[in-house]
């Protein structure tokens, strides 16, 4: 089991950064260009959905860089705590388990936005460990440097 934890504080009240990380134009910021989710189709936050964990949600098709498939991913939520945190726990291809828990705390005026993630790989443990790590830093560059403008 890899565990890792990344954090971030930005220059921005709580509200403003939760419902950025909850938006599908927020996700698809940070994520891009390494990584495109597709999404149900008219779908713009995840607060537009009635969510009561556990529930999988949609399912995903994985794009590396956009087009090259990667795989699915069921959005499973766990635990929904709008405005503070939620917990995703959803079967992806490549991994025995996946969970990524986003939680953002109001630090004054910024916000602290935290990503614990706990997952198994099926294959390649420390590789794979190297590059989710290195995708989530670069998530972070993305946020920090929406919330500076």
């Amino acid at each position: 089991m890899i565990e890792q934890r990344f954090e971030s504080v930005l220059d921005a009240p709580v509200a403003d950064v939760w419902r950025r990380a909850v938006s599908v134009a927020g996700l698809k910021d940070e994520m891009r260009p390494l990584l495109r989710m597709t999404l149900p189709g008219n779908l713009q936050s995840l607060e537009d959905l009635d969510i009561q964990p556990p529930q999988m949600l949609y399912r995903s098709r994985l794009l590396l860089l956009g087009f090259i498939p990667g795989g699915v991913s069921e959005l499973t939520m766990v635990d929904w705590q709008p405005g503070y945190r939620f917990v995703e726990q959803s079967p992806m291809t490549g991994m025995q388990s996946w969970q990524h828990t986003r939680t953002v705390v109001a630090e004054g005026d910024a916000t602290r936005v935290i990503d614990e993630l706990r997952y198994e790989p099926q294959v390649m443990a420390a590789i794979t460990g190297k590059i989710v790590a290195w995708f989530f830093r670069h998530r972070h560059k993305r946020l920090r440097a929406y919330f500076s403008l």
